[in-house]
């Protein structure tokens, strides 16, 4: 007992059928993943940035700065601490500021974005180092939930 010939063609038809909706679902998953993964990369280059940026201030504290913090980030880039691009205070669609009091043991940075578009995300880190985040439409502060949580 055999197939006939358009018993066969029919199955082959099917499974090229099927085939083709596989890879067209594997296209759909992976342009929604690169789209994704572009929506949140400026919010990984801000946390990265706030990362450096607690690196840098612990840096200087127990070098340059005989255990004070760094008051701008200027003073950070001409220490060789961080890049020129981070100390303009824009970067990556992300707002940047340092607050310190000259001369203390104690330093606020903040990561705002340029433009809210309802899931940015604000960071603030401080000597804690803990980077902390709020998806409300101000800048993150020390009352935000941790990264990570």
């Amino acid at each position: 007992m055999g197939f006939t010939i358009n018993e066969d063609r029919g199955s082959v038809i099917a499974r090229l059928l099927f085939l083709a909706v596989l890879v067209m679902a594997g296209f759909i998953y992976m342009n929604w993943t690169l789209r994704e993964s572009k929506r949140y990369a400026p919010q990984q280059h801000a946390i990265s940035s706030v990362r450096n940026v607690v690196t840098s201030q612990v840096t200087y504290s127990e070098t340059i700065g005989d255990g004070t913090y760094a008051d701008s980030l200027d003073l950070l880039y001409s220490s060789n601490l961080i890049d020129s691009v981070l100390a303009s205070g824009t970067k990556e669609g992300y707002i940047f500021i340092l607050s310190t009091d000259a001369g203390t043991d104690s330093f606020a940075f903040y990561a705002t974005p340029i433009t809210y578009d309802g899931r940015s995300r604000s960071f603030f880190t401080d000597e804690t180092g803990v980077i902390r985040y709020t998806t409300e439409e101000r800048p993150a502060t020390a009352d935000d939930t941790p990264l990570g949580q």
